[in-house]
């Protein structure tokens, strides 16, 4: 719900959420759970997001691809094992990003 919500609010600023190429989706859908969404905006849903390592694999994917221009993050941290984040990961993927990485969180720590 919330990447949808916020490709609603890039979209009302005027920025394009653009569909990505079959050749990425190609790279995210094996990872993610069968009822999950590979388009864009991608939607891993709350199992896939359960897992730092799918999260992470789709930010890395989404940077590596040239059809967008920011990656956005949208996780939960209600509970420490809602979501696997670790800093070290994050790290490497903002050190050697060529776009722009927004981690949003909508619950408190």
């Amino acid at each position: 719900m919330f990447s949808i919500d916020g490709a609603d609010v890039f979209s009302d600023y005027g920025l394009t959420v653009p569909e990505l190429s079959d050749a990425v989706q190609a790279r995210i859908l094996p990872k993610i759970p069968p009822h999950a969404s590979a388009l864009n905006p991608v939607d891993i849903t709350a199992q896939g997001a359960s897992t730092g390592p799918v999260l992470l694999h789709c930010a890395e994917v989404l940077d590596e691809c040239d059809e967008i221009d920011m990656v956005q993050l949208v996780i939960s941290a209600a509970r420490e094992t809602s979501v696997s984040l670790v800093p070290e990961a994050i790290r490497r993927i903002v050190d050697r990003a060529r776009t722009p990485l927004l981690i949003y969180c909508y619950t408190l720590p």
